[in-house]
């Protein structure tokens, strides 16, 4: 990571705490929020090993928490998919131009923003699916992780959601994947150079910022209209996506 200078870790420091308020509230969706803003002032070369060392703290603290409510069938049929995403991601990263990047995080965000306004309408509310979707889920969400620090897990987030699981099931289940992508991603990351010491000095000055955030976005999360909610985050979401795509 580059260094920086101290208003743009302000900025950085704002841009996580309301990502992990957003995940405080809805059980994902950090890296989709973050990684749009935080490119305005570090590369995506250093943003995405940057939320990958954050989210990791989060979730190895989730996994010890939320560990009983896992829904392991189905962890485990998207496990060995995810991690092999992973690994195709990370030579990706590693490999291509951070302009090019840019664009795929700008598609992928305005996306996802589209998706959270047309789901309600599409008749899903209902359907389900077998384990078998575990195959493209896992392996799209890991390779899309990978690249962008996050934002796979709108793969996996259809999947769990199409399974019919419990809301407790739903968010231990995708904390315990996830937790394992970040070990490698993290692995990945440092055998490739990415972590220097003031990298590691930026993470952990960001970790009470985070802890902040998780800690109001659940609080706030128990009052909020989720409908309300999702159509901010969505509008969110389309414009800084948007705002990618044209830089």
């Amino acid at each position: 990571m580059p260094e920086v200078p101290l208003l743009h870790l302000f900025y950085i420091g704002g841009v996580i705490f309301a990502a992990y308020v957003v995940r405080g509230i809805s059980g994902f969706g950090t890296s989709l929020v973050a990684m749009p803003l935080l490119t305005y002032v570090l590369p995506v070369h250093a943003a995405a090993p940057l939320m990958n060392t954050i989210t990791f703290v989060l979730l190895s603290v989730l996994f010890v928490r939320d560990f009983r409510e896992v829904a392991w069938p189905d962890l485990r049929a998207l496990v060995w998919p995810a991690l092999a995403g992973v690994a195709l991601g990370l030579y990706l990263l590693h490999s291509l131009d951070n302009q090019l990047l840019l664009k795929f995080l700008g598609g992928l965000t305005a996306a996802y923003g589209v998706y959270v306004i047309v789901a309600p309408h599409l008749g899903w509310r209902d359907a389900s699916c077998s384990r078998r979707w575990a195959l493209p889920a896992g392996s799209i969400g890991g390779f899309i992780d990978a690249m962008f620090g996050g934002g796979g897990g709108t793969a996996v987030v259809v999947y769990m959601h199409l399974r019919r699981v419990t809301r407790a099931q739903f968010r231990a289940t995708l904390s315990v994947l996830w937790l394992f992508e970040m070990v490698a991603l993290v692995s990945g990351n440092a055998l490739a150079g990415f972590y220097s010491r003031y990298a590691l000095l930026v993470a952990a000055l960001m970790l009470p910022l985070m802890w902040a955030g998780t800690h109001v976005g659940e609080r706030v999360g128990k009052d909020i209209s989720h409908t309300a909610f999702t159509r901010f985050i969505a509008v969110l979401l389309m414009l800084s996506g948007g705002a990618l795509l044209l830089r």
